[in-house]
């Protein structure tokens, strides 16, 4: 693509001069974009209007994140809401699944049993009191991959943090039993004006070329990318939105 023109400017006591303005765009490729996804608000309904499906649609999203915390008991409900979004925007799932300290082998049966059916991209697995602050375990790895393995062939299971990735540096984790490493980024964590924001941008490819040198080549998921921290300490309805949610982030 190019555009050719003139920029009309005039400099200070003299006349009024014509710039030539040219702008070319290279047809060579040198990269590609990541598989890119939207996040379903975890207080959601699961009931789309058709205007938004239609303009969801044209997007295309490769998946639609969903958090799942088994220690709520509507998880069920919070799933099933999920997979009917999928389904409108013909789009699979990507699960943050959080686990408590104490559940069972039949709370994932369970789980499984909702997930034999649904388009699933992956699961990312996290112990919810350490979600934010470490990374995940490799019992806790190897515990939900005995069970959803064989009810999910072929489908990755990813640890990682829900935290930054210095939580991830700072407790890199075994990547043995997992199919993928995860973790989020956000441009708030030092500071919140809009040009630290602007300049944290450029950060982020050093934090996926650390994540490698440690990772090998086991895929990097950076999920998810917002503007304010994610946070796992209360369930949404006991957040207010201004928690949830940055004013720029509409």
């Amino acid at each position: 693509m190019s555009a050719e023109g003139k920029l009309t400017g005039q400099q200070t006591g003299q006349e009024q001069n014509n710039y030539p303005l040219a702008l070319s765009l290279s047809t060579e490729v040198t990269g590609k974009l990541p598989r890119l996804g939207f996040g379903i608000p975890e207080n959601g309904t699961g009931n789309l209007g058709r205007r938004e499906v239609d303009l969801l649609r044209v997007l295309k999203p490769a998946h639609l994140k969903t958090s799942i915390r088994l220690r709520d008991n509507q998880w069920p409900l919070h799933l099933q809401a999920a997979v009917r979004i999928a389904e409108q925007l013909h789009s699979e799932l990507e699960l943050a699944l959080f686990l408590g300290d104490s559940e069972a082998d039949n709370t994932l049966d369970a789980l499984g049993t909702f997930l034999q059916s649904a388009p699933i991209a992956r699961v990312i697995i996290f112990r919810e009191a350490e979600a934010s602050v470490g990374t995940t375990s490799p019992d806790l790895m190897i515990q939900v991959r005995q069970v959803l393995g064989n009810i999910l062939p072929g489908v990755p299971l990813v640890g990682g943090t829900n935290g930054n990735f210095a939580e991830l540096n700072r407790q890199q984790p075994n990547v043995s039993v997992m199919d993928g490493v995860a973790y989020t980024i956000n441009p708030q964590v030092h500071a919140s004006d809009e040009r630290s924001l602007i300049e944290a941008i450029s950060a982020q490819r050093d934090t996926v070329s650390t994540t490698r040198s440690f990772c090998g080549d086991v895929p990097v998921i950076i999920s998810s990318v917002t503007l304010k921290p994610p946070s796992t300490r209360l369930p949404p309805k006991k957040r207010p939105l201004p928690q949830l949610m940055n004013s720029r982030q509409r």
